[in-house]
């Protein structure tokens, strides 16, 4: 009986939020649109597996057009630049923050993507755009899942999780998509991270890599629309996450510290030989290594089974970096390669981190002359 009296008293709350604009007490706002005018822009063009971008200061469209030809390099689905208003072309606007929205314009839904100097390095464009895009799939998904499953009510509530605080509902009854607004709807929601770049205070050390497309991004990407290459069994053989690239199937794609036919070679730089041994074996001795940022480097800390990985990273000078246009460090501790490491930014104070497994990956751009990092490495016995 309580449960009867609990789902009717939800039944409820959801018709007067469908039905009211906007509720004053709760600060929600729901607005409508029918199905058609959700997937005109939200779908994309399946048979060239293409999908289109116009850029509405045209003085950024040559950062942007720099990050999808890398990304067109990577996967099947081809982005491209317009400039006309089109159907299925999301739209790249200046903004205060980095960031990917949907929005209402003339009853349908827009897909927008914010930038600004802070995100014009074409790393954190590619996850932009990758999110945007991936935000179309759910989208698409949502809508398709609820007509097939659809029951006129069984006590299940599911909501998309939308950004900006903005979850989305589709009735296949009415055919129309509701986009609420306010926080009183979140325990409707999805659990699901919220990604927005924002130009941080330089005067601490924080982590951005959340902000960049990982390798394992890319993948999911292309599973979803390349899925070709991973149901068929294929010639080339990847190792270390890697996989056959949809563009050139006798190449491999691979993770950011791989490279090599197949994937199974430590990438080096085109100055290594100016950097101190590659592959370093720590010891359960505290030992010590100095990386100049004059040079850019790739290094592997390989402890032998059964033993983890210790760093501790000192700046010698402590120095402020903003991480704007490239990272200029990334430690890779985790289990899984495919995934993005940790990348500091800011105001470089100490940097301490263990591995997952036995092993991690350290890389560094060139930043200038005079400047260092000293490093303190160990191997420690894995807790049993």
């Amino acid at each position: 009986m309580k449960l009867v009296i609990f789902f009717s008293i939800i039944f409820i709350f959801i018709i007067c939020l469908v039905n009211c604009n906007q509720d004053p007490n709760n600060d929600i706002f729901v607005q409508e649109i029918i199905e058609d005018n959700v997937l005109l822009h939200t779908s994309y063009d399946t048979k060239k597996r293409s999908v289109r971008l116009k850029v509405e200061n045209s003085s950024n469209t040559q950062y942007v057009e720099r990050a999808l030809g890398i990304l067109n390099k990577q996967s099947c689905l081809k982005h491209s630049v317009t400039s006309i208003d089109e159907n299925g072309a999301a739209k790249i606007k200046y903004g205060p923050f980095c960031d990917f929205d949907v929005e209402i314009e003339n009853g349908y839904l827009i897909h927008v993507i914010y930038i600004n100097e802070y995100c014009f390095d074409k790393n954190k464009l590619i996850r932009l755009v990758f999110l945007s895009f991936n935000l179309r799939l759910q989208i698409m998904q949502h809508i398709k899942r609820q007509k097939s499953n659809y029951v006129e009510y069984n006590h299940e509530i599911v909501w998309l999780k939308l950004p900006n605080n903005k979850y989305g509902s589709f009735d296949p009854k009415t055919k129309r998509f509701s986009i609420v607004s306010g926080k009183t709807l979140n325990i409707f929601a999805k659990p699901e991270k919220s990604v927005f770049l924002r130009n941080r205070t330089i005067t601490q050390q924080y982590d951005i890599s959340s902000e960049f497309l990982s390798f394992a991004d890319v993948k999911y990407l292309n599973s979803m629309m390349c899925d070709y290459v991973f149901r068929k069994k294929q010639k080339q053989k990847c190792y270390k996450g890697g996989y056959v690239n949809p563009v050139n199937k006798k190449q491999c794609l691979c993770p950011f510290f791989y490279e090599g036919k197949d994937c199974k070679k430590l990438k080096k730089s085109s100055k290594q030989h100016l950097c101190t041994n590659q592959e370093i074996i720590p010891t359960t001795n505290l030992q010590h290594m100095v990386i100049d940022l004059e040079v850019e480097c790739f290094h592997r800390f390989k402890a032998l089974e059964g033993h983890k990985v210790q760093l501790i990273i000192l700046p010698k000078p402590p120095f402020v970096y903003n991480c704007a246009y490239f990272p200029l460090i990334e430690i890779q501790n985790k289990k899984d390669k495919t995934k993005m490491g940790t990348v500091p930014c800011g105001f470089f104070v100490k940097i301490e981190i263990e591995s997952e497994d036995e092993s991690i990956l350290v890389y560094n751009s060139r930043y200038g002359s005079n400047l260092f990092f000293d490093v303190a490495y160990k191997a420690v016995p894995v807790k049993k």
